[in-house]
């Protein structure tokens, strides 16, 4: 397998940023988006089924967009028992897991008689994305609609890509039945990102769209911020797995290709101590992936976008501590795998600033959390864990904050308030108080 090995030390900071971004690429995606963008905000529900008969070649009419319960039934009826039991115990845990996260409404006194605080409501509806095309992700349909079902979320509606048959796959949908999906409809890609955003004839409007996708789905989610809410920019999965001198290099080797089978775009990094450590972990990739179902998948995305970066560092040394840190912060990777002891964990984790999610210790993999440990698999791509988190209850809430005067309250904090308003020149806002107090 042709997977690139360099040292630390030929890496800038700008090279570490890009190690997941590939900036030409985004500016081709980016037009193209923007045309699709246009057309469904111009032409609505036509111009999402000319783009669906285009890249799924499908044909519906605007009614068979829509997933009727009669197909829903029949996919419950179809789905493995054993399947159905995973699917059931994996939505508990993410259901818990979430509902942790949900804050408390509170108050507090700040002046005497003056009492602030806040409240949470739910949006009122909300789109999730689910990806289709190369293989199906009833996890995903978990990770996306639990947490919304969660934060009270009145209506949840789906978009996923159809079958070249016009069905969607009946374990997608026994998902949606399970998590608490209220409509689901057969489209996929940036058009149905856009007919979220913006509404169609057929497809509603909603207030915020979660969910990962496509490069060109991940485009079409930042271009329509403002328009509606996104969780992140969540494109092509990326891992960076920090494997120290006594990681398992197989355990390595398959932690690199479990995220490279997702598709041709896939990003599979591991830092490393030494050259023969790097080249033990090449050499189990080619043990590995001739065993494996997507191996075509595979073999791409690591010539394409695997690479192994040589620390040259003991874990025990200062200096380890440093590199590491400044690979992880520089790459802002959306998978985060710390195949390290506990102590240099413990030294590590405090230095970490920029990561959409962290496994630590081998015994930890992804794919926990990727599909039961309750943790989010929506996760920041493309460098932009910098800024971004983990798809979490808090975005499908909103948190309204509220203030209570008694009149003794209103008393003590006018002279402030009176204070600031006349230094504002805002003289009626100053008045509204004043004028309480003397009343």
């Amino acid at each position: 397998m042709d997977i690139t090995i360099k040292p630390l030390g030929s890496f800038s900071a700008s090279d570490l940023r890009q190690a997941t971004v590939d900036p030409q690429r985004l500016a081709r995606v980016k037009e193209t988006v923007l045309g699709i963008i246009a057309d469904v905000r111009q032409r609505g529900d036509a111009a999402v089924l000319d783009y669906t008969r285009k890249f799924d070649g499908v044909t519906f009419t605007p009614a068979g967009m829509l997933v009727k319960k009669e197909e829903i039934d029949a996919a419950l009826k179809c789905v493995d028992d054993g399947v159905m039991t995973a699917l059931r115990t994996a939505r508990e845990n993410i259901a818990m897991y979430h509902a942790k996260q949900l804050p408390a409404e509170w108050e507090i006194e700040t002046t005497a008689g003056v009492t602030p605080g806040i409240i949470i409501r739910p949006l009122d509806i909300v789109g999730v994305y689910v990806p289709g095309g190369k293989a199906f992700y009833p996890s995903t349909v978990l990770m996306t609609v639990v947490p919304a079902v969660v934060a009270g979320v009145n209506k949840i509606v789906m978009v996923t890509p159809p079958r070249k048959d016009g069905n969607i796959e009946p374990i997608v949908l026994a998902s949606a039945s399970i998590a608490g999906v209220t409509e689901i409809y057969k489209v996929g890609g940036a058009q149905a990102i856009a007919a979220l955003a913006m509404g169609t004839e057929t497809i509603p409007r909603v207030d915020a769209i979660v969910g990962p996708g496509n490069a060109y789905v991940s485009m079409a989610k930042q271009l329509l911020q403002g328009e509606t809410l996104i969780d992140s920019p969540a494109g092509p999965s990326e891992v960076l797995i920090i494997a120290g001198e006594n990681a398992d290099p197989k355990l390595t080797a398959l932690d690199m290709c479990a995220q490279a089978e997702h598709d041709e775009d896939a990003v599979a990094i591991a830092a490393v101590t030494s050259d023969a450590q790097a080249r033990m972990v090449v050499q189990e990739i080619d043990n590995l992936v001739e065993s494996l179902d997507r191996k075509a998948i595979l073999k791409s995305a690591l010539a394409k976008n695997g690479l192994i970066i040589v620390l040259g560092k003991s874990t025990t040394s200062k200096a380890y501590i440093e590199d590491a840190a400044r690979v992880i912060n520089g790459i802002a990777p959306e998978h985060l795998q710390l195949c390290l002891d506990e102590s240099t964990i413990a030294r590590l984790l405090p230095r970490i600033k920029n990561a959409g999610a962290i496994f630590l210790g081998e015994t930890s993999p992804v794919p926990l959390g990727d599909y039961a440990a309750g943790t989010n698999h929506v996760l920041p791509t493309n460098g932009m864990a910098t800024r971004y988190s983990a798809l979490n209850t808090t975005n499908f809430i909103k948190i309204i904050p509220v203030t209570r005067a008694s009149k003794e309250g209103l008393k003590n904090l006018a002279p402030t308030v009176s204070k600031l308003a006349r230094f504002e020149k805002l003289d009626a806002h100053a008045r509204a108080v004043e004028d309480r107090v003397k009343n």
